[in-house]
């Protein structure tokens, strides 16, 4: 299967990296107006792909999935869905035990290790290679629960097609719980302590740490089916985080949801919401910016920043 960019979007592409590569070598320190801030437009603009991109993550693995454990895709350049039909190289991971026992006989197994040592996969202009562990386990909870343990599991994108980031490794620990009273239309999902390592395409780094909880509402009742990809719905996140970057600056982070993301299963592009709002409020050395991500269509984030004053 391929797949195939109008020009448009492509020249899009290359104009945003154009934008970010002069941004990065020309960062502004204080906002418009003069009033020093806690992060140039630059550096928002990199904190808000990382805020959007670690919340669609929630999206990605709320769901098991006995093959590849979580929802491994190429949606980022433009491709959405399991890359099996047409892709070749190592498109799987090795699971052990290859039949791990399940007990209570619901969707996910008691314990099972997805191990991506190898994985090379590659469809049409887009290669994806990972590395590292992600472990399922089925916590001793009443009704629908899974446990995600991701152990430097690395996913590392090459393509034709301009991508913010050029590689996410992830570290930690994912509980997702279905509602008690209707599973089918409602889950939890909380990480703790949980890293994303983010290598940009301009060549800029950062570390998110995050204590962060999400609530995902299914736009058709009952429609979420926890062996299958999350259906469309809403996401309403809150927590805190620290973000690194570039290994010496560090940011203390609060994350709010103003506009409930809407997740839209049918984006071909990440991030895959096509609406909602999500607000960062970043403190560095006394100062605070509030950090504002739209998300207008798939595919799409809108960032701007704004001076916090002091109290």
């Amino acid at each position: 299967m391929q797949t195939f960019l109008p020009l448009t979007r492509l020249m899009a592409a290359g104009a945003m990296a154009v934008a970010l590569a002069l941004t990065a070598c020309s960062e502004e320190v204080t906002a418009p107006g003069g009033t020093t801030v806690a992060l140039s437009q630059a550096e928002a603009d990199e904190l808000g792909a990382m805020v959007s991109d670690d919340a669609e993550s929630f999206a990605e693995a709320s769901t098991y999935d006995n093959t590849t454990g979580f929802d491994v895709d190429f949606a980022e350049v433009g491709f959405s869905g399991p890359p099996i039909p047409g892709a070749t190289g190592v498109c799987q991971p090795t699971i052990t035990p290859p039949q791990p026992a399940n007990l209570d006989n619901d969707r996910v197994p008691d314990a099972v290790l997805f191990d991506y040592t190898g994985f090379d996969c590659t469809l049409a202009n887009v290669n994806v290679q990972m590395s590292g562990t992600l472990g399922i386990e089925d916590p001793a909870i009443p009704g629908f629960g899974v446990r995600f343990i991701f152990s430097d599991l690395a996913r590392i994108v090459s393509s034709t097609v301009v991508d913010r980031f050029r590689a996410r490794t992830w570290d930690g620990t994912r509980q997702i719980v279905g509602s008690p009273s209707n599973p089918g239309s409602q889950l939890t999902h909380t990480i703790t302590n949980f890293k994303t390592t983010f290598e940009f395409a301009n060549g800029n780094s950062g570390e998110h740490t995050k204590n962060w909880n999400g609530i995902f509402d299914a736009d058709v009742a009952g429609s979420i089916d926890y062996g299958s990809r999350l259906p469309s719905g809403t996401w309403s996140f809150d927590g805190n985080a620290t973000w690194i970057r570039n290994v010496i600056n560090t940011y203390s982070v609060q994350v709010a949801t103003t506009t409930p993301l809407h997740y839209n299963v049918d984006c071909t592009l990440r991030p895959r919401f096509d609406g909602g709002v999500i607000e960062a409020t970043v403190t560095r050395n006394g100062q605070t910016t509030l950090v504002t991500i739209e998300h207008p269509a798939c595919g799409t984030t809108i960032i701007t920043r704004s001076n916090v004053p002091a109290t």
